[in-house]
């Protein structure tokens, strides 16, 4: 699928970093006699126009429209006016992959001075590069919102019949008071519930209810035991009792 840059400058007369020099007399031919029906400029790499569908000398889009514009360029520490040449590209996927890796961001024109002898320069390519040899050429960019290259968003006239259609309505900033008590109960119940899912900690107990506190269970006391000392003095006791009853006298108990 195509994406169809914004216009951008290929081009800019006068004198270039090579030693050429563009006119400007041409660069307004190119614009004015420019038809991709007549003849498509493609998009190449480096000038180099490969036999092969396959990277990276295949072909990376299409010259749509050309036009020229005045732009202003800093030589010699003084501002000039001089004529711009713009494109607008069709430009293919691989194109637009390689750009985004930051390569191959300027172009360069493939002039013919007198196309199918016609006497009027035309634009017969476009290349891609990092050196380009005019001045003041610009990097391509993309609209926002792209769709598919030659056609509209299937929803700007739907758009367009609504802003007509509808207007914005005016929004009542007046609430009555059961929405605001209900509004009132709904922030109570988030804070209960955002209380609830906390961690235990001291701010969270103020805020539950008691009901929900856990309570420690009391401890159940273990039964009294007898004390082995009282066992062995009543044992000892029997024993005196049957070596000789007459002699036995009990204990007094304490």
């Amino acid at each position: 699928m195509a994406k169809r840059s914004k216009f951008f400058c290929i081009a800019v007369e006068g004198a270039t970093c090579d030693g050429r020099t563009l006119d400007a007399g041409a660069l307004q031919e190119m614009a004015d006699s420019y038809d991709p029906k007549t003849y498509s400029a493609r998009v190449n790499m480096e000038h180099i126009r490969g036999f092969s569908a396959e990277p990276p000398f295949n072909a990376y889009g299409d010259v749509v429209a050309l036009e020229t514009r005045e732009v202003e360029l800093q030589l010699g520490g003084k501002t000039e006016k001089k004529l711009g040449l713009f494109a607008q590209v069709d430009a293919l996927d691989n194109l637009v992959a390689v750009q985004a890796k930051g390569q191959k961001l300027y172009s360069s024109i493939e002039l013919n001075p007198n196309f199918a002898s016609t006497g009027k320069a035309y634009l017969q390519g476009l290349a891609v590069t990092d050196s380009p040899a005019s001045l003041g050429t610009e990097i391509m960019t993309f609209a926002a919102g792209q769709v598919e290259a030659g056609k509209t968003s299937p929803f700007a006239d739907r758009k367009v019949e609504r802003a007509i259609s509808s207007p914005p309505r005016a929004r009542s900033m007046r609430c009555s008071s059961k929405s605001m008590a209900a509004r009132r109960r709904r922030r109570a119940s988030s804070r209960t519930c955002a209380a609830s899912s906390k961690p235990f900690r001291v701010s969270a107990l103020r805020t539950t209810a008691k009901a929900t506190i856990p309570r420690p269970r009391p401890r159940r006391r273990p039964p009294a035991r007898r004390s082995p000392r009282t066992t062995i003095s009543r044992r000892s006791s029997l024993q005196a009792w049957k070596s000789s009853p007459a002699a036995w006298k009990p204990r007094a108990r304490h």
